[in-house]
């Protein structure tokens, strides 16, 4: 079987890093011109000891499966073939490990269920937040050094979803919308102040 170019996996002369250039060039393009994009991370488990990868490689041409969709109907449709696909030539999932990161321009509580399973919907800009910038904000703070903290954390999270001052959005709006963990709490939480 001849595979296409867009197989870079276990091949001579192929690389992933071209498909995360892809990948990179794609995420900024929605980004500029507003809009949605959901990529799935998909795991699977003990893929290595458990099947011939030219079998992976026949399931998904097989399949004709779509890489690019428009909404996550689509997408959910999509990784239900996928996981059938696979189910085909004996390779599981591993859906703790399989996530869904969206962009602020889809829709307000998407969802993506795989056989009976829910998949996680990871917001990217969330978690760089939680993970990277919220353990530098907390030190030893007076409580106007935590107000001002606190104030800085709300202009982040505007900046996050795209959302001015004069928009009138509510602060407890924006914190539910992006999740993040307030930094004020996390001081108080820690005892550093």
């Amino acid at each position: 079987m001849a595979f296409t170019i867009c197989y870079a996996g276990f091949r001579s002369g192929f690389f992933t890093i071209d498909h995360i250039h892809t990948v990179k060039q794609l995420i900024e393009k929605c980004h500029e011109y507003n809009r949605p994009l959901a990529v799935t991370f998909i795991d699977y488990e003990k893929v290595f000891d458990s099947i011939e990868h030219w079998a992976v490689f026949h399931a998904l041409y097989h399949y004709d499966l779509d890489s690019l969709v428009e909404n996550f109907n689509d997408l959910q449709r999509t990784l239900q073939q996928l996981y059938d696909a696979c189910m085909w030539v004996g390779l599981k999932m591993n859906m703790s490990k399989t996530k869904v990161m969206a962009n602020i321009y889809n829709v307000t509580n998407p969802s993506a269920t795989v056989g009976s399973e829910m998949l996680e919907i990871v917001d990217l800009k969330t978690r760089l937040y939680n993970q990277c910038v919220l353990p530098t904000m907390t030190w030893t703070l007076t409580q106007e050094a935590v107000y001002r903290m606190r104030v800085a954390q709300r202009t982040m999270e505007r900046v996050m979803l795209g959302i001015k001052l004069i928009d009138r959005v509510t602060n407890d709006q924006i914190r539910s919308r992006t999740k993040v963990k307030d930094v004020g709490n996390r001081i108080t939480k820690l005892n550093w102040s």
